[in-house]
C-alpha cells in the first residue's frame, strides 16, 4: 500500500435419522435446537479480555502474559477518515511475561499491510507537539528481517518514562529524516492495566504504578494447559446412516445459504479410532462456515460444544467460519474476519482430546489497520507436549 495514501481496506432430530438412537439422542438434539433459537447463529466475537485505552489495545492471556499495541478500533476509524500523508505508520508493541524477574520488552512493528517490509535501519524517538520537528533522544532498535524491531532493552525504561510526557513517538531513518509516526495516546493507561493484572501495582517492578512493594510480591505465571490433541487422516466415505445423521444435524443447526438438496461433508479418521466430520454449514456473519461433528466411538455423529475458557466464557456450537482441520497436528482453526481485507476479527483453535474438545489458542484484533493475524493479541494459549512442535 502506498505510504502517501494509506486507506483502511479496512436438527432436525438425530433419533429420527438413526434406528435405535433413542429418546436421549432426540432430547439432546431438541435442546441444541432450542439453544440456537435462543442465542442465534451469529456468535459475538469481541473478547472482553481485549481492553482499549484511547489509541491502544491490551490483552493478558491465561498465563498472565500481557501484550499492548498502539492500535484500537477508534484509532483505525480515525485513520480511515483521513490521509496519513507521506509518513509510514508502524506500531509500538509492549510485551511482558508474568513473574518478578520479567522485564517489559518493546518492539517497533513495521509489518503492517506488508508480509515482507523493506529492511530499514531506524531509531525510535518521543515526538513532542509544537512548531518544527521536535523529537527527543534516539533509542536504539535491533533490526529484524521479520519487521519486528526490538528496542534495545537498556533503552526501554527511559523510553517508557519519556513517553508519558507526550502523545506520539516517531521513527527516523539513518540519515536523520522522518520515517514514521506512532500514537502513544493511551499507552500509559494500557501499561497500568498490565501492572494491575500481573500484581505489580505499588511494586518496584511496575512500569508506571511503581511503589515500594518487593518484587517477590508479584504474581507468578499461571501454568498453561497441555492438551493432547488426537491427530488424524483423511478417511473412507461415510455410510448411508452417517450421512442421514449428518444431514439431520446440518438442517437443524446451520445458517442461511445451505442447499437442502445436497450435503457436502468431509471425514477424518482420528488416531484413536474416533471420527471427525466437517459439514458445509452455509454462512456465518458473511463468511462460509462448517459444522464440526464427532463420533467418539459410538457410531453416531454428535454435537459437542467448543469450550471458551477465556475468563470462563460459555461454550459455543461447533458452527465455525473459515475453518479447517490440520490432521498433522489435530487442530481445528477458525477465523472470523470483520473486514473485506481480513485484517481484524478473531482466530481460535481447538483439538479433540479423546473425550472432549479443548481450546488450543485464541487471538483477537479489533483495529482494522492491516495487522497480520499472527500479530493479533493472544487471549488464550496452551503448551505443546514434547514432540508435538508448533500447532
Amino acid at each position: 500500500m502506498p505510504r502517501h495514501s494509506i486507506r483502511i481496506l479496512a436438527g432436525s432430530l438425530v433419533g429420527a435419522a438413526l434406528a435405535g438412537a433413542g429418546l436421549m439422542a432426540m432430547l439432546k438434539t431438541l435442546l441444541m435446537t432450542l439453544a440456537i433459537g435462543l442465542f442465534g447463529r451469529d456468535q459475538e466475537w469481541t473478547a472482553p479480555e481485549v481492553r482499549e485505552y484511547d489509541d491502544w489495545s491490551v490483552a493478558c492471556d491465561n498465563g498472565r502474559r500481557c501484550e499492548a499495541i498502539s492500535a484500537s478500533a477508534e484509532y483505525s476509524q480515525r485513520l480511515r477518515e483521513s490521509d496519513a500523508g507521506d509518513l509510514a505508520m508502524p506500531l509500538l508493541r509492549v510485551v511482558r511475561e508474568a513473574g518478578p524477574g520479567k522485564l517489559p520488552r518493546l518492539f517497533v512493528d513495521r509489518r503492517v499491510w506488508a508480509d515482507r517490509p523493506a529492511p530499514r535501519k531506524l531509531t525510535l524517538h518521543v515526538y513532542y507537539d509544537g512548531d518544527g520537528d521536535r523529537t527527543g533522544r534516539a533509542y536504539r532498535l535491533i533490526a529484524s528481517p521479520s519487521g519486528l524491531d526490538e528496542v534495545d532493552p537498556r533503552d526501554v525504561p527511559a523510553f517508557l518514562a519519556e513517553s508519558a510526557r507526550s502523545s506520539h513517538a516517531a521513527t527516523r531513518l539513518s540519515d536523520g529524516s522522518m520515517h514514521g509516526l506512532i500514537t502513544t495516546r493511551g499507552m500509559v493507561a494500557a501499561l497500568r492495566f498490565v501492572d494491575e493484572v500481573q500484581g505489580r501495582r505499588d511494586n518496584v517492578t511496575a512500569i508506571y504504578a511503581r511503589g515500594s512493594r518487593p518484587a517477590s510480591a508479584v504474581y507468578p505465571p499461571k501454568p498453561l494447559p497441555m492438551p493432547a490433541a488426537v491427530r488424524g487422516t483423511g478417511g473412507r466415505r461415510e455410510t448411508a446412516a452417517e450421512m442421514s445423521a449428518l444431514r439431520s444435524l446440518r438442517d437443524g443447526i446451520c445458517g442461511t445459504g445451505v442447499d437442502p438438496r445436497t450435503l457436502t461433508a468431509k471425514l477424518y479418521h482420528l488416531a484413536n479410532g474416533h471420527k471427525l466430520w466437517s459439514v458445509d454449514c452455509g454462512v456465518f456473519n458473511g463468511s462460509d462456515a462448517l459444522l464440526w461433528l464427532i463420533d467418539p466411538g459410538t457410531g453416531v455423529p454428535e454435537v459437542r460444544n467448543l469450550p471458551r475458557p477465556e475468563q470462563g466464557r460459555p461454550s459455543i456450537v461447533p458452527y465455525l467460519p473459515e475453518s479447517s482441520f490440520d490432521h498433522m497436528t489435530g487442530v481445528i482453526t477458525a477465523r472470523y474476519f470483520d473486514s473485506s481485507r481480513g485484517d481484524c476479527g478473531w482466530e481460535r483453535k481447538w483439538a479433540w482430546t479423546g473425550s472432549r474438545f479443548e481450546m488450543i489458542e485464541a487471538r483477537e484484533m479489533r483495529a482494522c489497520i492491516g495487522i497480520l493475524p499472527e500479530r493479533w493479541l493472544v487471549t488464550y494459549r496452551t503448551q505443546a507436549r514434547r514432540g508435538e512442535g508448533r500447532r
